[in-house]
């Protein structure tokens, strides 16, 4: 089983969208997030922000590689930025392709955010 470090659970292509217009020339764009457990904001760039080391680790399945799971969600991310980059952003119809491209990757943001596994796992340890 290979380690996946830095595996984002919203995609960085998305957080991109809400960087700060105002970063300065020549400084990467960033984020402004909110710590909690600091009660401050912070600036991070969208490549620090909603990851966790080996968040997609699992068990081997057989004829896959190790890696299918995050390749999967890199490919799905990869058609959701041409409809969200191409289309989206410039305010064009979309497709009925585009809509069910767009739709899928929303659905998948909402299953791969923390909250939503630890619900899933505290629903199937009282099974």
């Amino acid at each position: 089983m290979i380690l996946l470090m830095r595996a984002h659970f919203v995609s960085r292509f998305y957080l991109q969208g809400f960087t700060d217009p105002d970063t300065p020339p020549r400084q990467e764009p960033y984020l402004w997030v909110y710590s909690i457990k600091h009660a401050s904001w912070r600036r991070r760039a969208p490549i620090n922000v909603a990851h966790t080391s080996n968040y997609y680790e699992q068990p081997p399945v057989p004829g896959q590689p190790d890696d299918w799971l995050e390749k999967f969600l890199s490919r799905m991310e990869t058609f959701a930025a041409r409809v969200v980059r191409g289309r989206l952003t410039k305010k064009e119809d979309l497709s009925d392709h585009d809509r069910t491209v767009f739709a899928f990757f929303m659905a998948l943001m909402v299953l791969r955010v923390p909250v939503y596994h630890g619900r899933i796992s505290a629903m199937l340890s009282r099974l």
